[in-house]
């Protein structure tokens, strides 16, 4: 298991810099997709580390909105699977669809890295450079997002971009869903 981690984390930093050979270092079988959720709990710490450095640097109450952080994270673990079943087989992709969760699943890991580190810069930097960095840490987000679909799903620009969209679609419906209740 521990090789399986080191293996799939390296593909991630290797799609990182927009390597398809990062493909190469992840266990494509149905074994590889359940432990792939297991980046969720790696990815865990990273991802408090930024809900401590966006709560410290806000106001009200850090608890509750801890709380609601966790369960926002929890449930995109388990909602974009489904969501992406259903877009693999609207889009003909079935075929692809677990290689293209444990692909998903390991990059996030490293998404939370650069998430955390920017972050961290950004809230240092003062208020107007930090939303420049947040605009285009998001945009370098969604960049990742249509390379691994395009990638992974072998799909045509049009039809990663659609995607990405409704990926980007189905957080902002749990954000609001969750964090506005």
């Amino acid at each position: 298991m521990a090789r399986e981690i080191v293996s799939a984390l390296y593909g991630a930093f290797l799609l990182m810099r927009f390597a398809a050979a990062g493909c190469n270092y992840f266990n494509y079988t149905v074994a590889g997709f359940w432990r792939s959720f297991g980046a969720a709990v790696i990815a865990l710490p990273l991802f408090l580390g930024v809900v401590y450095v966006h709560t410290w640097a806000g106001e009200g109450v850090v608890s509750f909105e801890v709380r609601q952080s966790i369960f926002r994270y929890g449930s995109g673990w388990l909602v974009y699977p489904l969501v992406a079943l259903v877009l693999v087989k609207i889009l003909d992709r079935m075929e692809s669809y677990v290689a293209y969760i444990i692909t998903n699943n390991w990059f996030g890991v490293a998404q939370w890295l650069l998430v955390g580190v920017v972050s961290t810069v950004g809230q240092a930097s003062g208020s107007e450079l930090s939303n420049l960095i947040s605009i285009c840490l998001l945009l370098l987000l969604v960049c990742y997002d249509f390379f691994i679909a395009r990638l992974v799903l072998d799909l045509t620009v049009g039809k990663a971009v659609l995607v990405v969209f409704i990926g980007v679609l189905s957080g902002m419906v749990l954000d609001t869903l969750i964090l506005d209740a």
